[in-house]
């Protein structure tokens, strides 16, 4: 066996997270709704240059707090406005949660679980593909993971206070990553407290109520900002943070039983991949007794493991009895994951790190997914704003002034195109929403009135919609032309002008099937 010293095993380390966190970042195009729409908020912020108020078509937009459009915008101002631009700081964030988990790892046990634990982390399915995706989860992630870190130094270091204040402003960072998200992800410390018994003295002491101010001016002043701009923004974070996606089921996503095994299972089942594939073998050797109410009894007496289990346990559960389930809620386990088959393998094998098989098995599985990342750029997706935009633009008029997106969420298109995307609705009851989707039949009259040339685009499934948005038109005395479009879609290009202003001829098309 060759074995490599401490400096190669940390260069190794360094150079894989750098890798598997930059690596073809930017080559995929914007994917609807998630990245167009938070990619478009971002652009807004930063073109007014408004740091606080997030808006969406110059509208209020406070679906989400702002650290991840900070780092967006940050991206944009290095990288210009391009994909680079809007992914680089979850790629940071990726690579900073891989080296906090190293960091923990570290701690917890020695410098050879901590490089193991890094580098397993950084080559794991879910923290690779959340990476390369402009959401909020990943800036969560990295808040959590450093927050469950400063918690163990507290609980096992001299400086104490100096790292209970630490850990609240890091909650306060994951508080300004996803909101109230965070509490679910910092329910662990407190079981793990109950568990050993130490709640109260942890908390009565003098740095609490300086704790809780820290995490208050990080992680809560920007709400009461949005609030005092707005006071019903309160009522909004209330019914779309907590209640509803805790309870309500108006967001349909994934409720009940079913939808926690549809959507979790795949990501724990798969999502570790591929260290996951040695876990039973190390479970079989290392812990016998796992199922036995002993072990579970003992685990007390077993801090490091304690904590892991309640990291991995208590937010999976509270996420499957929430209403509102989507794969990436649960990127920030992951980090616990990483640790424990670090911990796995060294106790099976305590030359894993210097093993050059273990090298070359973490550097292939790296170059695969980046591959996969590098592949996904040429992947046909009806998600694809970038391809989507290829398709249509030499189909519209040159002076097109807005994209009219009837329920549902074309936000990249106007990052590729610079025309003006309005959010419309054929239904009276609208998704839950701060600013309401505009109706339909409104939006025609706008049109009408003002004569703006436009392109409705709607999906083409549902041929009785068609019907009425082509009866909507006729209504108005709109002109028009109905173009079928790959990616499930189709559209109305509107010429409310045409009578006095004669439309720029488009290229010629097949209308077959209209």
């Amino acid at each position: 066996m060759q074995v490599l010293d401490d400096r190669n095993s940390l260069l190794f380390a360094a150079v894989l997270i750098v890798f598997t966190a930059v690596a073809f970042q930017g080559s995929r195009a914007l994917w609807e709704p998630d990245e167009g729409t938070f990619s478009a908020v971002a652009a807004e912020m930063s073109d007014r240059g408004d740091l606080l108020m997030p808006t969406l078509h110059g509208k209020p937009y406070p679906e989400k707090p702002p650290l991840m459009y900070w780092g967006m915008i940050a991206g944009l101002k290095v990288l210009g406005r391009n994909e680079w631009g809007e992914r680089i700081f979850h790629g940071f964030c990726f690579a900073a949660c891989a080296l906090l988990t190293g960091l923990l790892g570290g701690s917890m046990w020695s410098r050879r679980e901590g490089l193991l634990a890094a580098i397993i982390y950084a080559t794991m399915a879910v923290p690779f593909v959340a990476g390369n995706i402009a959401r909020p989860d990943g800036p969560l992630a990295l808040g959590t993971t450093l927050a469950l870190y400063c918690f163990w130094k507290s609980v096992g270091s001299q400086r104490v206070a100096l790292w209970k204040l630490l850990m609240c402003a890091a909650f306060g960072i994951a508080f300004l990553g996803k909101g109230p998200a965070a509490l679910v992800f910092a329910a662990p410390m407190f079981v793990y407290l109950i568990a050993q018994r130490k709640v109260i003295s942890y908390f009565l002491t003098p740095w609490a109520i300086v704790g809780a101010g820290i995490f208050a001016v990080v992680g809560l002043s920007w709400y009461y900002y949005m609030v005092k701009t707005d006071p019903k923004i309160l009522t909004y974070f209330w019914d779309n943070e907590v209640h509803g996606r805790l309870v309500s089921p108006k967001y349909r996503r994934n409720p009940g039983l079913m939808g926690a095994l549809t959507v979790y299972g795949p990501v724990l089942l798969g999502g570790a991949l591929p260290w996951a594939f040695f876990w039973p073998n190390w479970i079989r050797k290392l812990a016998p007794g796992f199922t036995t109410p002993k072990w579970w009894r003992e685990l007390c007496n077993r801090p490091q493991e304690l904590l892991l289990a309640t990291w991995l346990i208590v937010p999976t559960i509270v996420m499957c009895l929430a209403s509102s389930k989507l794969p990436l809620y649960l990127l920030p386990i992951f980090p616990a994951f990483a640790l424990a088959t670090a911990r796995g393998w060294t106790l099976v094998s305590p030359e894993a790190l210097s093993d050059v098989r273990m090298r070359k098995f973490a550097a292939g599985f790296a170059v695969l997914l980046v591959a996969i990342r590098a592949g996904s750029a040429y992947f046909p997706s009806d998600k694809d704003s970038r391809r989507f935009w290829n398709e249509m633009k030499t189909m519209i008029p040159a002076n097109t002034k807005q994209f009219i997106a009837i329920d549902q969420d074309l936000n990249g298109l106007g990052f590729y195109s610079n025309i003006e995307i309005v959010e419309s609705t054929n239904h009276v009851e609208l998704f839950p929403a701060f600013v309401p989707r505009i109706l339909l039949s409104d939006k025609i009259k706008d049109i009408a009135q003002n004569k703006i040339t436009c392109v409705i685009i709607t999906k083409a499934k549902n041929k009785a919609n068609l019907d009425k948005f082509k009866e909507l038109l006729n209504s108005s005395g709109i002109p028009f032309e109905a173009v079928p479009m790959p990616f499930k879609r189709k559209l109305l290009i509107c010429y409310p002008g045409a009578k006095d202003d004669p439309p720029q001829p488009t290229k010629p098309r097949d209308s077959a099937g209209l």
